[in-house]
């Protein structure tokens, strides 16, 4: 199935072979391109499939990419640019001894223990008879001796960053090859696929070196096939490896058809996957036919030619191959593929898919155009990012085998015989043997598997089959004698002890299988609780909301202990998935209550943080603005009473000074009083028991108050009247 890409405005990528081809033909006529591309399209396409490769686009391409001797070769700067780019770049140093003529070039991968050194000197250059050779090894030796030292240590240290490529100073010193293609009746015989037997006993040798970054999946594809080609499927698991395909990501979410999500995680911890089965495999090369054939019908349908694809996302973690699927319409497609093909609308980046379900034949043939949501890859992103942190977690469990019950032998067939003298003639002292060996020895009490379910479940049925044996004997016996009162207490005391132990043992399978079932809740719901934990620790004082789980209806339905905890397990991750989209929401939008820079104004942040952000805005905004007008009306309040008061203040004092004045003009014309002569105090005696009125003291006028107290303090009259006008009525009063 191909992805169609639905792009808008220009675009320098070309999206099939015919418009690559065309683009580098007008790129080759350009004069803005290098000379050695210049009217050279075919190298202009080798150079920028190359430079796909590596994650330059085009232009790039050809400014640091030259095709020499049929071969790209990038040069010595880009080299260490592409270097420097890698997420394990750790570092690099370059010295050059002048004494020696030796340039030393030291590079080193993030996590590395040892930093690898590569040196290149005269010496080496006069052995490969390269010193003194006429162009740059004669304009420029040191800068050679320089880029032949960084091309050696980077392409030892980075050959996953450089898939192959030498530098163009080393790519011009080599010869040009020439054509020693073998003729026809000389060419080998196709070598045979790489063997399924030893494919699986090296696969987990293969999977650690391309997990540990020491191989990239393309190198063991091309290693392993130098040998014997690799089967699709196993070049298909290689390339699993290291990254998390379309086909997985059904799985990843709890919701494939084929594979648990616990299965994927230990196939990709241990790197052991199943046998493909010839069966399987004959339904695969069917598949695979059916795709073939029906690939033309899908160009027709949009009017382009379409090529099976693989591709990365930007991250190279994401991979997605374009081939083909099975669909019925799209009301009832499967939540199986929906997922499978939201990732390779991811990973392409385009905006839909065209679904087709055929047989390879256009009269069976039914195909709709697929899109998804923004939700749905957003999904897919945190659906991976918990599945790799499970992953790193990872710890084997014990593998539970499917469980074939063990054949559980019948007890003794139970006889009971009546001879002509009454004499009774059974079995029991075997059978009652027998039984009791099988219930103290036999019989499962504590199941814990599968396998031991299956037995138990095996068990019960034998003893009620014995139960069912001893009361037919008892039948047997009353028809021949009723007399056998002996016999008959015997037998019920068989019975009841083969019917004793079956309950215990279907009461035992009951609730045994509850309580693992209970047990399994309970992890499971502890490790959702430490995860919660866990990134509450890093929400600043933030609460999580409360995600729900239901463990009892995620298990409901399942029989087995394995389903039983697969069930569980999707039900973990789809919570942890949740806990972490809520912990990114709390983040942003904690992020955006800061940023706003009023925090007072948010009192609920804590209900805030887990509103849509968009929402959140909003309400930041409105609150600000609403804060910002009542402080504007409360300034603006304040400065009308400050005004106020500055205007009675300065009526106030006008009023003063004109009373202050007014009182002085008053004092400057009334004349002075003379003075009055002191007169000696006289102190008349009154007859006792007489009494006096008080005499109402004279009051001064108002000038001569004025004039007392301008005298008294050596001031004018002016300053006097001032003065009496500011004292305070209640002060005077007092």
């Amino acid at each position: 199935m191909n992805a169609i890409a639905q792009t808008n405005g220009f675009a320098l990528k070309p999206t099939s072979m015919q418009e690559a081809m065309a683009f580098a033909e007008k790129i080759s006529s350009s004069q803005m391109v290098p000379k050695n591309y210049q009217g050279r399209p075919d190298d202009t396409l080798v150079a920028m499939m190359m430079g796909s490769e590596l994650g330059l686009n085009p232009i790039q391409a050809l400014q640091n990419i030259a095709v020499i001797n049929g071969k790209p070769a990038i040069y010595g700067d880009a080299l260490l640019a592409l270097v420097q780019n890698h997420p394990k770049f750790g570092g690099h140093e370059e010295s050059f001894d002048e004494g020696t003529m030796t340039a030393t070039c030291t590079v080193w991968r993030k996590g590395d223990e040892k930093k690898h050194t590569v040196t290149f000197s005269r010496q080496d250059a006069e052995h490969a008879k390269l010193w003194g050779k006429q162009g740059p090894w004669q304009q420029y030796p040191k800068r050679m001796l320089m880029w032949r030292a960084r091309g050696y240590a980077l392409r030892d240290k980075f050959a996953d960053a450089l898939g192959g490529l030498i530098t163009v100073e080393e790519a011009r010193d080599i010869q040009e090859e020439r054509d020693i293609t073998p003729r026809e009746a000389d060419k080998p015989q196709a070598l045979p696929h790489y063997p399924a037997g030893d494919f699986e006993t090296n696969f987990p040798k293969w999977a650690a070196l391309i997990q540990s970054g020491k191989r990239s999946a393309q190198q063991i594809i091309d290693m392993v096939a130098s040998k014997a080609p690799l089967t699709e499927e196993q070049a298909q698991q290689a390339l699993r490896a290291n990254h998390n395909t379309a086909s997985e990501a059904p799985a990843m979410m709890g919701k494939s058809k084929y594979q648990s999500r616990s299965a994927l995680l230990e196939q990709k911890a241990t790197g052991m996957v199943e046998e493909i089965t010839p069966a399987q495999q004959a339904i695969f090369d069917r598949g695979h036919a059916a795709e073939a054939a029906a690939r033309p019908i899908a160009e027709k349908i949009i009017g382009e030619e379409l090529f099976p694809a693989t591709a990365l996302d930007d991250d190279g973690i994401l991979l997605a191959s374009f081939d083909g699927l099975r669909v019925a319409t799209v009301d009832t497609l499967e939540e199986h593929y929906k997922i499978q093909m939201d990732q390779q609308l991811l990973v392409s980046g385009a905006e839909k898919c065209l679904f087709m379900a055929s047989d390879g034949t256009k009269e069976d043939c039914n195909h709709f155009w697929y899109t998804t949501t923004p939700e749905r890859l957003a999904a897919i992103k945190a659906g991976w990012e918990q599945f790799n942190a499970d992953l790193a977690e990872y710890q084997p469990r014990k593998q539970e085998q499917a469980a074939t019950a063990t054949v559980t032998e019948d007890l003794p067939a139970v006889s009971v015989q009546v001879s002509g003298s009454l004499s009774i003639v059974d079995n029991f002292d075997r059978f009652e043997t027998e039984l009791r060996q099988f219930v103290e020895d036999r019989l499962i009490r504590d199941p814990k598997t599968d396998q031991d379910f299956a037995d138990l479940d095996n068990q019960v049925k034998a003893l009620k089959k014995a139960e069912d044996a001893l009361d037919a004997a008892e039948a047997q016996l009353l028809a021949q004698v009723e007399a056998v009162d002996t016999a008959k207490r015997r037998k019920d005391m068989l019975h009841k002890l083969a019917r004793d132990n079956r309950l215990m043992a279907e009461k035992l399978v009951k609730e045994q299988k509850k309580a693992i079932k209970l047990q399994i809740a309970q992890d499971a719901k502890q490790a959702v609780e430490e995860h919660g934990a866990k990134v509450q620790a890093t929400l600043d004082g933030y609460t999580l909301p409360r995600v729900p789980t239901d463990f009892n209806e995620a298990m409901k339905g399942k029989r087995t202990i394995t389903t039983l905890r697969d069930a569980a397990d999707n039900e973990v991750a789809r919570a942890k998935i949740a806990i972490n989209e809520y912990a990114d929401l709390i983040r942003a939008n904690a992020k955006i209550i800061a940023e706003a820079g009023y925090e007072f104004l948010f009192a609920d942040r804590q209900q805030l943080v887990t509103a849509e952000p968009a929402h959140l805005k909003t309400i930041v905004s409105a609150r600000i603005a609403e804060h910002k007008e009542k402080e504007r009306q409360k300034e603006e309040a304040r400065r009308e009473q400050i005004r106020k008061e500055e205007q009675a203040k300065a009526e106030r004092e006008a009023q003063q000074k004109a009373d202050a004045e007014k009182a002085a003009q008053q004092a400057q014309e009334t004349p002075k009083p003379e003075p009055v002569a002191e007169q000696p105090a006289q102190v008349k005696s009154e007859p006792r028991g007489e009494h006096k009125a008080e005499e109402t003291p004279f009051r001064p006028s108002d000038q001569d108050i004025l004039r007392a107290i301008a005298a008294e303090f050596q001031v004018d009259v002016h300053t006097a009247a001032a003065w009496v006008l500011e004292m305070n009525q209640q002060e005077l009063e007092r």
